[in-house]
C-alpha cells in the first residue's frame, strides 16, 4: 500500500481543485439562456436607473471559452457586425467570470459563477444588469 506523503497530497487537492474551477467554467458551453434586463448601475456612485431597455432582454450562448449573442437556437443574432465577434473568456475577477470583446476591449461582460446574472459595459461608464429568465413567448 502506497503512502501519501503531505507535498504529494496537497499537489493533488490543488490539481482536483484547478480542475472543477475550469469545469464550472465551461459547464455551460454549447448552452444558451436567456437573459433579461434589469436595471442600470453607476459603478462610481452605485446609483441605480431604469432604461430604455426595460423589458428587453437578450439570448447569449456559450462555447468552451467564448460567448455571443445569438438566437434562442444558439446561431445568428440581430446584430451580426457586433455577434460576429464573440466575447472571450479572460479569466476571473471580483469572483465574477469576465468575457472580454474580441474586436472591442472596452466591451466586457462579467458573469457570476452561476451564469444567472451578467453585468454588461458597452463603452460607457455604465453597468447594465441582466438577469437569466424564461424567454418571453412568441
Amino acid at each position: 500500500m502506497r503512502k501519501w506523503n503531505i507535498k504529494t497530497a496537497t499537489a493533488i487537492v490543488l490539481t482536483l481543485l484547478a480542475a472543477a474551477v475550469v469545469y464550472a467554467q465551461v459547464s455551460v458551453a454549447g448552452q444558451t439562456f436567456y437573459y433579461n434586463y434589469v436595471e442600470t448601475v453607476n459603478p462610481d456612485t452605485g446609483a441605480r436607473s431604469q432604461s430604455n431597455k426595460k423589458g428587453k432582454g437578450a439570448y447569449i450562448t456559450f462555447t468552451e471559452n467564448s460567448c455571443y449573442e445569438s438566437d434562442d437556437k444558439g446561431t445568428s443574432a440581430k446584430y451580426p457586425l457586433i455577434s460576429a465577434y464573440p466575447f472571450n473568456y479572460e479569466g476571473e475577477e471580483n469572483n465574477l467570470y469576465v468575457f472580454i470583446h474580441s474586436r472591442y476591449d472596452d466591451w466586457f461582460m462579467s458573469f457570476k459563477k452561476d451564469y444567472t446574472r451578467i453585468a454588461n459595459q458597452p463603452f460607457s461608464d455604465q453597468l447594465d444588469i441582466y438577469e437569466r429568465a424564461e424567454p418571453p413567448r412568441r
